[in-house]
């Protein structure tokens, strides 16, 4: 991928801001989950904790994957293409195991064919069922 040259006005401030926040969720999203895994003692007295936890991991998921999101869009450092593409495809492979030019290129073929057979996220046989579009969705992403 060709790195991108062009340096807009505000670039520089939204690639700061872009980057500080992707690497604070990052921070924290690992930290979380390195200290539920090997450090936090798992009892039946602590389920509240465990809640708090699980509840504060999700949020920090959903902020990873805005972070590659962004990443796939450019939008994290605009111009930086291989900032994106490094920090967008080391998130989404531990986050999910899904490699980069796979999953980038199944979301902009959603964004170009939305909603149609060629849609990796959409399952026209089964548009009204969860668990078969779930099954779908991940031998899309897996296979």
């Amino acid at each position: 991928m060709v790195q991108n040259t062009v340096d807009l006005p505000g670039h520089h401030s939204q690639r700061f801001l872009g980057l500080f926040l992707a690497t604070l969720v990052s921070v924290a999203w690992l930290s979380v989950h390195f200290y539920s895994m090997f450090i936090f003692d798992l009892s039946i007295t602590v389920w509240p904790q465990v809640l708090v936890i699980a509840v504060v991991q999700c949020w920090l998921s959903v902020g990873i994957f805005i972070v590659c999101h962004d990443a796939m869009h450019g939008s994290l450092a605009p111009g930086w293409d291989r900032v994106n593409s490094l920090l967008g495809g080391t998130l989404i492979f531990l986050y999910a195991g899904f490699s980069w030019s796979k999953i980038r290129q199944a979301h902009f073929d959603h964004h170009k064919f939305t909603g149609s057979d060629n849609d990796p996220d959409f399952d026209t046989a089964h548009p009204n069922r969860f668990w078969p579009w779930y099954g779908t969705f991940f031998k899309r992403y897996f296979g």
